[in-house]
């Protein structure tokens, strides 16, 4: 639809939008500005008069298009390009359908993760050749391997992502989830960031407007240095997704690396502010606080779900830091005792944060050689900064061959042309006189359109 329309905007022909809005009290319908902005009619049960057909029928008249109707030919030819545009990776099974949208709902503890996974089965049984439907259960199983899995089960759900991903490729070779689902398993569960970059690059390319490509987009540029890029990513996806709570909870994520801290924690209000029941959330706002050194409202936001197991975490450094070192200890012991070495990673940052180099550096060696998922942070990660400046920190640091800061040009001009084409005042001249970069036309072309589907 939004393709369909935006062909429609290209050409400056009138068309309609509707909305249905079911089972809210009038007063509390909500109505976007961007739909106030233009002729917005509202049909009170749904009902239609007479008049208001003879007025939709003026509007949609071809006596009032600036442009003349096109040849019968070329409008076949371009509903058939939105028609593949629209169903690329999806499926014709409503059942199937179903299944995916159950599985797609977020999903933030053990329970929810594995009940997605189940419904991304279900949808995948339903339609074997649903590459949206592999793409997502590669995701989940990623974030469960990285998330909550211990022991073997750790290699054997990345192991699992990746075959899900190489299907979701297979069966649409230019579906951007797809891509983003390898780059995931790439970046977490081989910590091959090189492939990973050039997976989420593809990603970009494919479907620079969509504002879950450019969420994990953000997140990974972020841990990779590539601060710039990363934060630009986060904020054309609240943009793109404005009412999405995963659009402002991955700005700040991208504001706490970048040691934002402040902003970071207006980002997370805002999150929470659309979905309350989000735990890392809380966690990663009681860790900024931790960071500016607030350690009351540090504790307060992550006493707030104390079993989700990154709590424990910010409780430990938390508790530390407020003398509580019996409640410390008591986090760790926790933790240990849940996860194993499987949150060796997490070992560091508590021990880092306590000032125990030696036990941090052991950890981190751990992690290493577990493959440990959470190694994708440690470039930016703000709790492993009392180890920067150790020898077998750095030795670490080269060893899991981070990327360059600097990213590619085209990259970097795609995502600088979308910020500003949101910004007060942005021009194409403004994007055409970034040094070096003589490619700025073509990019914003790009996101001229984009920008009409946004709106």
């Amino acid at each position: 639809l939004a393709v369909d329309r935006s062909h429609l905007m290209a050409t400056e022909r009138p068309f309609l939008v509707p909305v249905v809005v079911d089972g809210t009290r009038d007063q509390e319908a909500f109505v976007p500005d961007a739909f106030r902005a233009v002729q917005w009619t509202r049909l009170l049960g749904g009902n239609t008069s007479a008049a208001f057909v003879e007025r939709i029928g003026r509007l949609l008249s071809p006596e009032l298009s600036p442009l003349s109707a096109p040849s019968a030919a070329t409008a076949a030819i371009r509903l058939d390009d939105v028609a593949a545009r629209v169903e690329l990776g999806g499926t014709h099974n409503p059942a199937a359908f179903d299944a995916y949208l159950r599985a797609s709902t977020a999903y933030h503890d053990y329970n929810g993760l594995q009940n997605s996974i189940a419904a991304y089965t279900e949808a995948i049984r339903l339609d074997p050749k649903y590459a949206l439907a592999f793409a997502g259960r590669s995701l989940a199983l990623g974030e469960y391997a990285a998330q909550f899995a211990t022991g073997a089960a750790v290699r054997e759900s990345f192991a699992k992502e990746q075959a899900d991903a190489r299907t979701a490729i297979a069966l649409a070779p230019n579906l951007a989830e797809s891509h983003v689902a390898l780059a995931d398993f790439f970046e977490s569960g081989s910590l091959d960031f090189a492939q990973a970059n050039e997976e989420y690059e593809r990603a970009m390319s494919l479907a620079p407007g969509n504002a879950k490509v450019l969420r994990v987009y953000s997140l990974s540029s972020v841990w990779m240095g590539r601060t710039d890029a990363g934060i630009a990513a986060a904020r054309r996806a609240i943009v793109l997704d404005p009412l999405n709570s995963n659009s402002r909870e991955a700005l700040g994520h991208a504001l706490y690396y970048v040691h934002q801290y402040d902003e970071a924690i207006a980002a997370l209000q805002d999150t929470l502010a659309l979905e309350p029941d989000l735990p890392e959330v809380y966690v990663l706002r009681g860790r900024s606080y931790y960071m500016l050194g607030n350690l009351q409202r540090a504790r307060t936001s992550c006493e707030i779900k104390p079993d989700y197991w990154t709590s424990r975490v910010c409780l430990a450094i938390t508790y530390d830091k407020l003398g509580r070192h019996a409640d410390a200890e008591k986090m760790l012991t926790r933790l240990k005792a849940s996860m194993g070495d499987a949150d060796a990673y997490q070992y560091a940052q508590i021990y880092a944060q306590w000032g125990n180099t030696a036990k941090a550096l052991e950890s981190l060696e751990t992690a290493m050689r577990l493959r440990d998922s959470g190694l994708v942070e440690l470039k930016t990660d703000p709790l492993l900064d009392p180890l920067r400046q150790e020898p077998r920190f750095r030795a670490i640091e080269r060893e899991l061959k981070f990327p360059d800061r600097a990213p590619k040009k085209t990259a970097y001009l795609r995502h600088v042309a979308g910020t500003l084409m949101h910004e007060e005042g942005a021009s194409p001249k403004r994007v055409e006189e970034l040094p070096g970069h003589a490619s700025g036309g073509t990019t914003l072309a790009i996101y001229t359109l984009s920008a009409r589907v946004c709106l």
